[in-house]
């Protein structure tokens, strides 16, 4: 468990590479941010799949639950974009102190907004999956699709899922081509053309503003959100490695 704010730890798994004939990137760590509503296993334990495959070819990982969501403490509907960069900073604080002076991010959703919001000079590489960089069409198109105030409760019911109101505030208001703007690390994104949840039309945000000299788009025809389609899993891994090997 790594120490949260407010006194609350949040669930990690850190995985060291197990390939003996690897080169040494003992410094250099793969740091994976979960979507919201979700945890560091959602669809179908993706970043578990990514991780064993980056272990085996010498790189350390580790994925982790924001507050309010799988093993970590915390009540979901406290979730909030302002929780979760506090949580994000900390789990990078605590890399550091563990010895990591160098990351390469991968965010799915959500997840990825956060890491795009907190993008710092040792960030080596960005890896960018269905990305939410539009959040208020985000809630017009998705969020709002819940039963808001169920039984005059301070949240929203959604697909089970309890959703704040200091998020759906945060969420509604926030503008990401400022934290885009600064994003200069080479970048990998990777979408599905038939995503229900976040449109791949979010990506012309990333086309528009992200300044990084090195930026990739991949769009898969067909993949909806997620990309659980076995054939896009299998693609997606292989740009995945072949993205992180060359910076890592």
């Amino acid at each position: 468990m790594i120490p949260g704010m407010a006194g609350q730890e949040i669930a990690a798994i850190i995985r060291r590479n197990t390939n003996p004939d690897a080169p040494d990137t003992r410094k250099t760590l793969v740091l994976m941010s979960h979507s919201f509503p979700g945890h560091k296993s959602s669809n179908n334990d993706f970043f578990g799949d990514v991780e064993h495959m980056l272990t085996a070819r010498g790189h350390d990982t580790l994925r982790f639950d924001y507050r309010g969501c799988g093993e970590s403490d915390g009540k979901e509907e406290n979730y909030s974009i302002d929780q979760a960069c506090e949580d994000y900073q900390s789990v990078l604080d605590w890399c550091r102190r563990d010895g990591y002076s160098q990351f390469i991010v991968i965010g799915e959703g959500l997840g990825a907004t956060i890491a795009a919001m907190n993008i710092g000079l040792d960030i080596k590489a960005f890896l960018m999956l269905w990305p939410v960089l539009e959040p208020k069409i985000y809630f017009r198109d998705y969020i709002a699709k819940g039963e808001m105030d169920p039984d005059g409760k301070p949240f929203a019911l959604l697909d089970s899922h309890r959703i704040g109101t200091d998020f759906i505030k945060q969420v509604k208001d926030l503008d990401l081509i400022q934290y885009l703007k600064e994003i200069y690390c080479p970048t990998l994104i990777m979408h599905g053309s038939e995503d229900e949840i976040v449109p791949a039309a979010h990506l012309d945000l990333a086309r528009g503003f992200i300044p990084a000299r090195r930026i990739e788009i991949t769009v898969f025809h067909d993949g909806t959100h997620g990309l659980p389609n076995l054939s896009h899993r299998k693609a997606m891994l292989y740009h995945i490695q072949q993205f992180v090997q060359k910076y890592a």
